[in-house]
């Protein structure tokens, strides 16, 4: 794009009027809750499948199979971050383009990215059957017989290969979130895990070995995935579609090299809650550690609520900021903190009140949860979804290094601190460390961060519109 191009469409968006501001909001926050309320579907979907297909997977492979089918299935998690990240840094580039208005930064963003996803996809193939024969399968899994040990290696590398033959399709779910369309992504991905449970009951009435189940099981969400691909770029939008010369090294590795930092937060955010199981299990033991898990799951269903309405306003919030509407960025912004600091709030004190007998009728074990555990868990819920309201508005601001260091930083401090809690006897001690992470070093980071950002954005916007 040109300059007097660029300068015009900067004039045009300073000049448009707060009443199409207003509307932009309103278009925004009708495709966030879209957005919202069909991620409770799809998990609502995803439950259902399970409490259908659990019971008859236990019953036709027995406990023993079973325990080797979940080992097997828990794959799909691990594969879960193969993109590097290049799908997160492709989201926000698609959105930001979306808000300057310039089409041709999204086709090249997105040819890119497909290819480069193309060739993780096939290297990660040729490397896992170069491995395929050393890999001790039958020790992996923990099989009872050469012939377990067989098919549970086969029925990984199904899943280990459709996954990665299908890595470049899943740009179709970046654009939509970018386009704020993921209601159309979650819609697909509830028709995945229909077809997932069909074949996998129809594989299990044909009594049907390891990879066949494996086969069914995988092949739905894949499927899905691959059709939504398709009715996006040949029938939505087939002039973003990829195209070969479109791709462009340079921006590949710049999509890349943004990538790997929502990577490193990925893997950071799944250590900092993953740590607590093994510190735990060292100082309490297994029965301690199952009670305290059953009374921590209480209190996750608040944040992974809340969690989707923060994914949806991540992109909303990088199309916004790139267009200049920053009165509702700021309102937004203000808003969502509050809410999610409030609602959390309020919530999670219902659930520590009656944490006991929901346990009891849930599970049938009595548990004995310390006024201190109650307490860290109530302040961990609204610190978790109060920071992840602000984490949606720095990641729209691409604001990622910074998040990565912070995150890293926390888990070593709270790593240091739930030892040292839990060596003292308070089970607790594990929350608390958590807390205290929060508390020393990303609050107060995000103190300083959050209003230096929006007076950037202010500084940037009124510098263009004087020019």
């Amino acid at each position: 794009m040109s300059a007097n191009c660029t300068k015009q469409l900067v004039m045009e968006q300073c000049h448009d009027g707060p009443a199409a501001e207003v509307v932009r909001g309103h278009q925004r926050m009708r495709r966030i809750n879209l957005t919202a309320i069909s991620s409770i579907g799809f998990r609502g979907a995803m439950l259902l499948s399970a409490f259908l297909y659990i019971p008859a997977t236990i019953r036709y492979l027995g406990p023993e199979r079973y325990g080797l089918w979940v080992a097997m299935t828990s794959v799909i998690t691990l594969l879960s971050f193969a993109d590097c990240g290049l799908g997160f840094s492709l989201m926000n580039d698609v959105a930001y383009s979306i808000g300057r208005g310039i089409d041709d930064s999204v086709r090249g963003a997105v040819s890119s990215t497909f290819f480069a996803l193309a060739g993780i996809g096939a290297a990660g193939c040729l490397l896992f059957a170069a491995a395929y024969a050393f890999i001790p399968w039958r020790t992996v899994f923990h099989a009872t017989s050469a012939l377990e040990g067989k098919e549970a290696a086969q029925a990984t590398a199904v899943i280990v290969a459709g996954f990665l033959l299908t890595l470049p399709f899943t740009t179709v779910q970046r654009m939509q979130a970018a386009h704020q369309e993921g209601y159309k992504t979650q819609g697909w991905e509830i028709g995945g895990v229909m077809l997932s449970l069909v074949g996998l009951l129809a594989a299990i009435r044909m009594q049907a070995g390891l990879p066949a189940l494996a086969i069914a099981f995988s092949s739905g969400p894949l499927i899905a995935m691959v059709l939504n691909w398709i009715v996006y770029f040949r029938i939505s939008r087939p002039w973003q579609a990829p195209r070969l010369r479109l791709f462009e090294f340079r921006l590949a590795r710049r999509i890349a090299g943004e990538g790997w930092y929502f990577f490193i937060l990925q893997i950071a955010g799944i250590a900092l809650f993953s740590i607590d199981s093994f510190v735990i299990l060292h100082y309490f033991g297994q029965s301690a550690f199952g009670k305290y898990s059953l009374v921590v799951k209480l209190f996750q269903v608040i944040p992974a609520l809340a969690a989707v309405w923060m994914g949806a306003l991540w992109p909303a919030y990088a199309e916004a900021i790139a267009r200049g509407d920053r009165r509702w960025v700021h309102r937004t912004l203000v808003r969502s903190v509050l809410a999610a600091a409030v609602g959390s709030g309020v919530v999670s004190c219902g659930v520590a009140v009656f944490s006991r007998p929901v346990v009891r009728l849930w599970t049938g074990t009595e548990v004995n949860p310390t006024a201190s555990l109650l307490v860290a868990l109530v302040l961990y819920s609204v610190i978790l979804v109060g920071t992840n309201a602000v984490s949606a508005y720095l990641s729209g601001c691409n604001f990622i290094r910074g998040q990565a260091l912070l995150v890293a930083g926390q888990v070593a401090l709270s790593t240091v601190l739930k030892i040292l809690f839990c060596k003292r006897g308070d089970i607790a001690g594990a929350i608390w460390g958590t807390n205290l992470g929060y508390l020393l070093i990303t609050i107060p980071a995000y103190g300083i961060i959050v209003p230096r950002l929006t007076g950037r954005s202010q500084q940037k916007r009124t510098r263009a519109c004087v020019s």
